[in-house]
C-alpha cells in the first residue's frame, strides 16, 4: 500500500511492485487504477529500483484523478 500526498491530503493506493520494473496501484476511492510497464533490467549499469521510477509516476496520477 502507498500513501500519497495529493492537493487534498493523502491518496491511498494499494497495489505491488515488481522486480524487473512493473507496477500496478488500485485506488479504490476513485474505480481507477495505474499500470507502470519498464524493463530496468535491461539499462546499462545498475538498474533503477522500482520504487524510484514509481513515486513520481504514482503522484501524476494522483494529480490527475483527485479532484
Amino acid at each position: 500500500n502507498w500513501r500519497t500526498p495529493t492537493s487534498t491530503g493523502e491518496e491511498i493506493l494499494w497495489g505491488h511492485t515488481g522486480f524487473t520494473g512493473i507496477a500496478l496501484g488500485i485506488a479504490p476511492k476513485h474505480q481507477s487504477a495505474a499500470l507502470l510497464l519498464t524493463n530496468r533490467l535491461h539499462a546499462q549499469g545498475e538498474p533503477t529500483p522500482t520504487e524510484d521510477l514509481w513515486q513520481p509516476f504514482l503522484q501524476e496520477f494522483c494529480a490527475q484523478i483527485v479532484i
